[in-house]
């Protein structure tokens, strides 16, 4: 499994200093298995609700993710315990509760949205029908390609994607709304990046 590694601090300062900065708002295009950094400018309460701290996705499903703090006190590592989606939109809650070791909650919640990017597939796409579900992987065209697998959720072997041009595409029978199956891209040497994907 590919990782990538992406350094990114969501920047938030506690009320009682300054208030929270303007980056927290902004889109991040990422890998599927990102860590997110939250640091604060000061040590941070340790009993304040790490666990109120979550992951969304725009259907306010929460995804799974563990938090862990610095040992310095002044940052949080949040941590997927899943991939994030390709295609999907998340967005990373801070809530206002959380405080600082002298009491001080934070000026308001703050929030970070992101979405999965990839560097070689331009989309992928499901349509679902009770028999038989297509799946179609368009390639970015300038990207080097030769190859794309499928593994269903729960099993092992790859199944090739036909090829056509810039597209990939498979008809799977017995696929259920909402399965989920990796898609593995290759070039003419090796895997280049793994992606996650439900149907829909």
């Amino acid at each position: 499994m590919l990782k990538r590694m992406i350094t990114f601090s969501l920047a938030m300062v506690l009320l009682c200093v300054l208030p929270l900065t303007s980056s927290a708002a902004l889109k991040s295009n990422v890998d599927s298995w990102k860590d997110w950094n939250v640091t604060f400018n000061q040590e941070v309460n340790h009993h304040s609700g790490l666990e109120h701290v979550y992951i969304q996705s725009d259907d306010h499903t929460k995804h799974p993710v563990s938090v862990t703090i610095s040992a310095d006190s002044k940052k949080f590592i949040v941590e997927p315990e899943k991939p994030y989606l390709f295609g999907e939109k998340y967005t990373l809650v801070i809530p206002q509760s959380i405080k600082s070791a002298q009491g001080e909650t934070l000026k308001q919640q703050a929030t970070k949205n992101f979405a999965v990017e990839s560097d070689y597939i331009e989309s992928i796409e499901t349509h679902f029908t009770p028999f038989l579900t297509n799946i179609l992987v368009n390639k970015k065209s300038d990207a080097n390609v030769t190859k794309v697998e499928m593994v269903l959720e729960g099993t092992t072997i790859p199944q090739n994607l036909k090829r056509q041009v810039n597209e990939f595409s498979k008809g799977m029978f017995s696929l259920s709304r909402g399965q989920a199956f990796e898609i593995h891209v290759y070039d003419d040497k090796r895997l280049l990046e793994v992606l996650y994907y439900k149907v829909k």
